[in-house]
């Protein structure tokens, strides 16, 4: 299909289902964690994702070359392992929509660790953006009853952006020959053997079965590892295919609206002002490094 600039409605609907998919993931983390610890839930949903994807990678077996398995293990472990753990630990503390606020910041460090790592050239408006969102940030970090302890889960969040940054950056520069169904599922084919193992050595005897946090709990987990994660992916690659990329990541600026509103209607999280200053400077910065 040839890309023009008028957008399809079916790119729309992609558009508003992943939006929706993605920006309930916090929620879904924060549920998830009534039972399982956040080791556990990272085990689980790297797991699910795993046999979601697996018959992917056996479709794309061919396309799997030895040359390419350290940068699929990059892109599964740092890119998907590393941050689904960091998520849901600093989530026992924080608020689920600030942890979508947070992510937002994922473009900004693409833009550095491009820099950084592939020597790539940026405008001035990219530069700014990035100080105006690390500004965003502090705002967010900002907290009126003094607690350290605070700061350092939110940073947990900014660790989990800038995994994803840098698995962004391999997958852009290293592996950009491949097709995005290729990339995930080879990548989980390395970590998901990893993660279903580690998951029976876990202790389980603290969870009643039988108990009503434990059906939420273990439905969110499903819902993390085959929506947000697999069916995610396969969303993502079709909307780019059927508009662009431009369009595609526009849902950068959507995913935290939808983090905010799920938040506090379902979860009755407060929302405090810094946070929406916060918020608000963070996207503005990626409107910036997004401009031409």
């Amino acid at each position: 299909m040839s890309r023009s600039n008028e957008i399809s409605p079916l790119a729309w609907f992609l558009l508003i289902i992943l939006t929706i998919i993605w920006g309930a993931s916090f929620l879904l983390i924060k549920k998830s964690l009534l039972v399982f610890t956040p080791i556990q839930l990272s085990y689980l949903r790297i797991s699910v994702s795993f046999l979601f994807l697996l018959p992917f990678a056996i479709i794309r077996w061919k396309e799997i070359k030895r040359a390419d398995l350290f940068n699929f293990f990059i892109v599964g472990f740092i890119g998907s392992a590393v941050p689904s753990f960091l998520f849901a630990y600093a989530q026992q503390e924080i608020p689920s929509f600030v942890a979508g606020m947070l992510n937002a910041l994922t473009p900004l460090w693409t833009i550095i660790f491009s820099r950084l790592l592939f020597k790539k050239q940026f405008s001035k408006y990219k530069w700014l953006g990035i100080l105006i969102g690390f500004l965003g940030t502090l705002i967010i970090f900002y907290d009126p009853n003094g607690s350290i302890e605070t700061s350092y889960y939110l940073g947990m969040v900014v660790l989990a952006t800038l995994c994803y940054a840098l698995s962004a950056n391999v997958i852009s520069h290293k592996l950009e020959h491949l097709h995005t169904l290729t990339i995930s599922s080879a990548s989980f084919m390395i970590i998901g053997p990893i993660a279903i193992l580690m998951f029976f050595r876990e202790d389980y005897s603290h969870i009643d079965i039988s108990s009503d946090d434990f059906y939420i709990a273990f439905w969110s987990m499903m819902c993390l590892g085959v929506l947000a994660t697999a069916v995610g992916l396969i969303l993502l690659n079709k909307l780019i295919h059927i508009s662009n990329v431009v369009f595609a990541t526009s849902i950068t600026y959507l995913i935290p609206i939808i983090a905010i509103i799920l938040g506090v209607t379902l979860l009755d999280e407060e929302l405090i002002w810094n946070q929406i200053l916060g918020s608000i400077v963070i996207l503005l910065a990626v409107y910036l490094v997004k401009k031409k």
